[in-house]
């Protein structure tokens, strides 16, 4: 069976609280989705999927000079993981 993978979402939840960044250049949108990172470029409507979670992104952050973005998750409670996972994804 071939892996699926995401080609375009509609919508924001707005669950996250704070999670809706723009890029400082103005021409990116980033948003959590679940457990991805949706990086989505304002000028040409296309989208770009960051994964790497295991459960839903809680917090999602874009550092000042837009080539940093951090997301982290809370685990489930009895999962042998530090109780907070983050990961940093460089934005070229």
């Amino acid at each position: 069976m071939a892996d699926l993978k995401i080609k375009s979402v509609i919508g924001f939840s707005g669950k996250v609280a704070g999670a809706l960044n723009y890029s400082p250049c103005g021409n990116y949108m980033v948003y959590p989705l679940g457990s991805f990172v949706v990086l989505k470029n304002i000028k040409t409507d296309k989208e770009c999927f960051l994964d790497g979670h295991s459960h839903e992104i809680s917090c999602l952050s874009v550092s000042k000079d837009g080539k940093w973005i951090a997301s982290g998750q809370i685990n489930i409670i009895g999962v042998k993981v530090s109780s907070f996972y983050l990961i940093y994804y460089i934005i070229k």
